[in-house]
């Protein structure tokens, strides 16, 4: 097991803290956060775990005139943020002069639309607070901190099918009142850990929706075995937890009572293949001072500890063993998601009976078709501005397609005129050899001696021949020249056909010049 930091990409968010992160199918989205100078933001921005980009997300205009939706949330940090399908909830959070805000929103990932929603009763105003769906139709909040009354400890169940608030009052003491603690889901229950009070806190409570009580959870190593010097986690706020393998929750990091940032992390166990109510026998809580241990490589490991590889590679049971409470409340659950499901669609239903498709709708008010047009002229604009985008980035590339293209072909006629500079000088210096080779074999044979008369004739006959030929190809030679000449601005198709044709000559003036030689006398 080993970190790995994704590359660097831009644009990007940039440094901040107390923000959130959600994933939503396969994007990660970020809102607000406060920065080193405690400015406090209100982006929003998405990451791309495919191609690991950065992308930050303009809003689109509302659809209505109302004020709600003509507003986004304000910047703010320490609030808090839940997936709920496609959508994203915001609740409260803090400025930078640690005020805070009590308001709801709802962010639409596929249309980039913030929408509030406005419901009572509802949580007070807070920060440091959690906010974690238990079931897919309930979300838990728990404690933070308010600046009218401080840290808080109260409960509330948000139903996000009906958009409605529900205080919970639980029969058992709750945990003390904190901020910035840390809360997961395990087997359909909450567990919260550490957190701030009058002093960092260490402690683990369990929260059984079901049966709506609190449970403190008394760290063990397994029965039987005792309970001294037992491995906790050092007090901490500002941490974070998740789960792992649907068994395990895993905390990282935090901030002690002196001001001490802490990079320790901690894992804690419940065994899923035990009956619920026996779910808490064996677990355990053990440091792992070094994440290459993780899975192993140490011979101290106490049996059935998290950070033993067989606890890691364990497989989770098929069939969990749950109480008749939790399964009396996950039965309730879905039948009330079944009768929301069914009332709306019984609604929609009526609404499409009520509309009398014979006749025209309603005629728009001036208000309406005037939002409407600047709508589609927004959208025409923005279409035309891509349109002008992409013919830009086509222009652009088939410049430089043409830009690359001169390049190569100026290089190749630079090239080819080296060598043909070269083959003619090279031609030129054969041409001068043959000629006075030529000349000095006439000037021999005007020189030899009477009785040899009828074979110098025949020489001499083969030798005007050759100076026939010789005098032809020398103006064929001087037509080349000006064929080169004047080949250098042609296409590279032709100068290679000048090329060749003069290779052919060459070949030629050799043939010539080996005929010579056997025509000279030895």
């Amino acid at each position: 097991m080993r970190w790995l930091r994704f590359p660097p990409s831009k644009p990007s968010p940039g440094k901040r803290c107390g923000h959130s992160v959600v994933l939503v199918n396969d994007k990660l989205w970020l809102f607000g956060g406060e920065t080193k100078k405690n400015r406090c933001l209100n982006d929003v921005w998405t990451f791309d775990l495919n191609s690991k980009e950065w992308e930050r997300i303009t809003p689109s205009e509302p659809q209505d005139n109302t004020a709600a939706a003509t507003a986004v949330p304000a910047p703010r940090f320490g609030h808090t943020a839940v997936a709920f399908g496609t959508s994203v909830y915001i609740f409260g959070g803090a400025d930078s002069l640690s005020q805070c805000y009590d308001d709801f929103w709802c962010f639409d990932t596929i249309a980039h639309a913030w929408a509030q929603v406005q419901m009572d009763p509802s949580p007070a105003a807070r920060h440091g607070h959690t906010l974690v769906p238990v079931s897919p139709n309930r979300m838990l909040l728990f404690g933070g901190y308010t600046s009218d009354s401080g840290r808080l400890n109260d409960l509330w169940e948000f139903d996000p099918f009906l958009l409605e608030w529900t205080q919970v009052e639980s029969a058992v003491k709750a945990p003390p009142r904190r901020s910035y603690h840390t809360a997961v889901i395990l087997r359909y229950k909450m567990y919260i850990f550490g957190g701030q009070g009058p002093t960092a806190l260490s402690d683990l409570w369990q929260y059984c929706p079901a049966s709506k009580q609190w449970r403190k959870i008394q760290v063990t190593i397994g029965p039987g075995a005792k309970t001294t010097n037992v491995l906790t986690p050092a007090p901490r706020y500002g941490h974070i937890a998740t789960v792992y393998g649907g068994d395990k929750m895993i905390i990282f990091g935090g901030i002690g009572d002196t001001q001490q940032y802490r990079d320790d992390l901690w894992s804690y166990f419940i065994d899923l293949s035990l009956p619920e109510e026996r779910e808490l026998e064996g677990s355990a809580t053990l440091l792992m001072d070094r994440v290459n241990e993780l899975l192993g490589g140490s011979d101290r490991l106490l049996p059935g500890s998290p950070r033993s590889p067989e606890m890691w590679s364990k497989q989770l049971p098929e069939k969990l063993l749950l109480s008749r409470d939790t399964r009396q409340y996950l039965s309730d659950e879905s039948a009330h998601a079944k009768q929301v499901i069914q009332t709306v669609t019984e609604s929609l239903n009526k609404k499409l009976r009520d509309i009398d498709h014979s006749t025209a709708f309603a005629p728009m008010d001036a208000s309406m078709q005037q939002q409407l047009l600047r709508r589609v002229k927004a959208l025409e604009a923005k279409v035309e501005s891509r349109d002008k985008e992409i013919a830009q980035m086509k222009a652009d590339k088939q410049r430089d397609v043409a830009r690359a293209s001169e390049k190569q072909k100026k290089i190749f006629a630079e090239r080819l005129q080296v060598a043909l500079l070269s083959q003619r000088a090279d031609f030129d210096a054969k041409f001068r050899e043959l000629e006075s080779r030529l000349l000095a074999s006439l000037h021999t044979q005007q020189l030899q001696s009477q009785p040899q008369q009828p074979q110098q004739q025949d020489q001499e006959d083969a030798l005007r021949i050759v100076r026939t030929q010789v005098l032809g190809l020398q103006d064929e030679i001087a037509s080349m020249k000006r064929v080169i000449t004047s080949a250098e601005d042609k296409e590279r198709a032709k100068m290679q056909q000048v090329y060749l044709h003069l290779q052919q000559t060459f070949r030629s003036a050799d043939h010539l010049s080996t005929l010579v030689s056997q025509c000279l006398p030895t």
